[in-house]
């Protein structure tokens, strides 16, 4: 494009790329005129002029400038001595994003003040954010213009201590500013908005899938360049913004989120109708006309997670290779799905081993977990193999998958205040439907924690491993092995026994008083289609909560001692039961009226031991070292301390056959807990359990039924559990 543009002489145009000063400022005509000709394509284009305050510097033949409103300097005095610290880092990145050969495509880039009444949101579907413009990002005046930075430097013996810090004040005023902008998440992210103009503004794919495509190119080089990730959407800002905040909340205050950005996008994509949705179409089938809100909470999800492979799988410089060869051969244009593999297999960089057809399917893997065996190796010249740790991955469902290990190694004599933890990583593994591998891990000191990591699949988290106690005086004479190869384990433990989970179809609530389920917090109503909603009040608004599998899921923050007087879906817990989700139900201490019912279909005569699982020690804190705020609490809804009895209120029938058994959750273990043995006839057995208790809260997680004479046999559980 080639614009030209006059305006009152005083003011400043901003538009895509370096602005051109065709006239000085004419006396007589109070006019003065100015030009953009960008030497890359725009795909749109938009011009703000006023009467701006500017501040510039020229880094690596770019011109940055800052464009404000004359009465909001405040904070560019404040941080004037961060000048040369922020200009080391953004010719870091430009330099960076060369070298990678994606040079930054116009010869300047606006940072722009705008009022904040005028809408930062387009149209479409999307609703996306208009604040990242080709060569210009604009921030609204209530945000950096007006953020109340000085709290931050109110403080003289603090600022003594940054003064001897590496990279002194002005190098924490840098921070502080990236750190602002990481965290905006109302479409005015600087790092984000900018990266756009690389990849996004240069090519596009069009066709069948291209709402994907396009999403996981941008995450790509977001990764690549800036190490940052997020997007942003109006539809943030609907019923369910509140839930989220909270969930965001809750992370913050135990301690489990890092950026806030990280955590607002997982208590965005990670809710359970997302899955729903993302398990039910393909990333090609996704219809934006169709709850365009959930589309984008699903390409978030699955989109985020096919970058995660390319990236991790491919690594930086063929990803880098990748992007540039598309912005080569198609700047100013599209490519659609197939010319993107043909360019990928034209450079060298196959991505269909990795990822198979990505864009087309929409069936996850499930994974199983081993034992994990874990011992001390002989004396060898090799200092990083001391530790040997060997477990059995096998994924249990048709579709391939993916995933990889992280793990946390160290020597706890040797760890102290200031002792910080080494995580290694392993690569991207990939498992075809019903294949199973052995992994094995090395290192110098002993195995801490070890995380398993679909990057996308029906378990949904990551998978925490048990380590076994390791005797340290005992070596093996094994060869050190690393890394994967075949394995014929196929052992299934979830098939010992009859086992019905709060995720099966055995498994149901009931209410005597349904029509009292709502109280001062909590509205519930029964919808025409036979579902159920709950809606959170939050002062004057409200939120509708989330529905798992016909349970509410209450956000942490509400989950604190008895919880909801409603039967309610937990996820958090990854000590719970589930062949892939560990979840269990759980409800306030009530009158008994409120019933978890678990049903099973025994297939013969005979001899029963029936044995409920709970997820807790009864009245015991986690041990040493993975004690936080959210096991404290949960450490009591087993039954509170370990001096208060909490007694469930159980029923059996079989029949015309009742029992009423006792459980006492004070002293259960965690794990499976013997209920007794039972002389049963083959057909519907239920278990009911209330809500009437001593204690604080019940739970129901599973049941287990076993033949009395299988019972030494049967395995009790895999090893590995789900967490955060």
């Amino acid at each position: 494009v080639d614009i030209t543009v006059e305006v009152p002489a005083g003011w400043l145009v901003a538009g895509p790329g370096r602005r051109i000063t065709l006239s000085e400022p004419d006396s007589s005509s109070g006019r003065v005129r100015f030009a953009f000709r960008p030497p890359s394509p725009v795909p749109a284009v938009a011009l703000l002029a006023s009467a701006f305050e500017r501040r510039a510097m020229d880094i690596d033949g770019v011109t940055f400038e800052i464009l404000l409103s004359p009465k909001h300097l405040d904070n560019l005095v404040l941080f004037a001595d961060a000048q040369e610290p922020i200009r080391e880092r953004i010719s870091e990145l430009l330099t960076e994003s060369a070298r990678l050969g994606l040079p930054y495509p116009y010869g300047g880039f606006s940072l722009v003040e705008t009022p904040h009444l005028l809408r930062g949101f387009g149209g479409g579907w999307r609703l996306d954010s208009v604040q990242a413009l080709p060569g210009m990002v604009l921030m609204k005046e209530t945000s950096f213009p007006t953020a109340r930075f000085a709290r931050f430097f109110d403080d003289p013996e603090e600022l003594r201590e940054l003064e001897d810090a590496e990279g002194g004040i002005a190098g924490f005023k840098r921070e502080v500013i990236e750190r602002f902008f990481d965290n905006d998440f109302t479409g005015g992210n600087i790092f984000l908005g900018a990266s756009r103009n690389f990849v996004a503004y240069q090519t596009s794919a069009t066709g069948r899938g291209a709402i994907a495509l396009n999403y996981v190119l941008d995450e790509l080089f977001n990764r690549l360049v800036t190490g940052k990730r997020g997007y942003f959407s109006a539809h943030e800002f609907d019923s369910q913004m509140g839930v989220t905040m909270m969930g965001t909340m809750s992370d913050m205050i135990q301690g489990e989120s890092g950026a806030i950005i990280d955590s607002i996008i997982a208590n965005t994509v990670q809710r359970p109708a997302v899955w729903d949705r993302a398990l039910a179409s393909s990333l090609a089938e996704l219809d934006p006309s169709d709850d365009p809100a959930q589309v984008l909470n699903v390409m978030a999800l699955k989109g985020g997670a096919v970058a995660d492979v390319l990236y991790d799988g491919l690594g930086r410089q063929r990803i880098a290779k990748l992007l540039a060869a598309l912005v080569d051969r198609y700047r100013g244009g599209h490519f659609d799905a197939v010319e993107f593999v043909r360019t990928s297999k034209d450079i060298g960089v196959d991505i269909e081993p990795l990822l198979g057809d990505w864009l087309n399917e929409a069936a996850l893997p499930g994974f199983l977990v081993s034992n994990v065996i874990a011992e001390r190796l002989a004396e060898s010249d090799n200092a990083k193999a001391q530790y040997q740790v060997r477990f059995h991955v096998r994924n249990d469902e048709a579709a391939p998958g993916l995933f990889r290990v992280r793990y946390m190694s160290g020597n706890r004599k040797r760890r102290s205040r200031d002792w910080e933890p080494t995580w290694n990583n392993t690569e991207p593994f990939r498992l075809a439907g019903y294949q199973s591998v052995e992994v094995g891990l090395l290192s110098r000191d002993p195995p801490l924690e070890i995380w398993l990591e679909p990057y996308l699949a029906l378990n949904r988290k990551a998978l925490r491993l048990d380590i076994p106690n390791i005797d340290f005086e005992q070596r093996s004479l094994a060869d050190p092995f690393l890394g994967v190869k075949p394995s014929e384990w196929a052992t299934d433990p979830v098939a010992a026994g009859i086992i019905i989970d709060d995720l099966d179809p055995g498994f149901a609530t009931e209410y005597d008083d349904g029509e009292q389920l709502s109280n001062f917090q909590f509205q519930v109503e029964s919808v025409d289609d036979g579902t159920t909603n709950v809606t959170l009040s939050m002062g004057p608004s409200s939120a509708t909560l989330e529905m798992d599998q016909g349970l509410p899921v209450l956000p942490d923050l509400f989950g604190a001692g008895g919880g909801f007087g409603m039967w309610t879906r937990d996820s958090n817990e990854p000590r719970s039961w589930g062949k892939y989700r560990r979840t269990y139900a759980r409800i306030a201490a009530g009158s008994g009226s409120r019933r978890a019912v678990f049903t099973a279909i025994l297939p013969q005569d005979g001899m029963w031991q029936l044995s409920y699982h709970s997820p807790f020690a009864g009245g015991k804190m986690r041990k040493k070292g993975e004690h936080n705020a959210r096991s404290a609490r949960l450490a009591k809804l087993g039954g509170g301390s370990g001096s208060e009895r909490s007694g469930y209120d159980l029923t059996l029938s079989a029949g015309q056959r009742a029992w009423a058994l006792e459980f006492d959750a004070s002293a259960s273990e965690r794990g499976w807990n013997d209920l007794g043995t039972f002389d049963l006839s083959a057909g519907t057995v239920r278990l009911s359990v209330s809500d009437a208790t001593d204690g604080e809260s019940v739970i129901a997680d599973a049941i287990r039924w076993i033949p009395a004479n299988e019972v030494e046999s049967a395995n009790p559980r895999l090893s590995a559990r789900i967490d955060r």
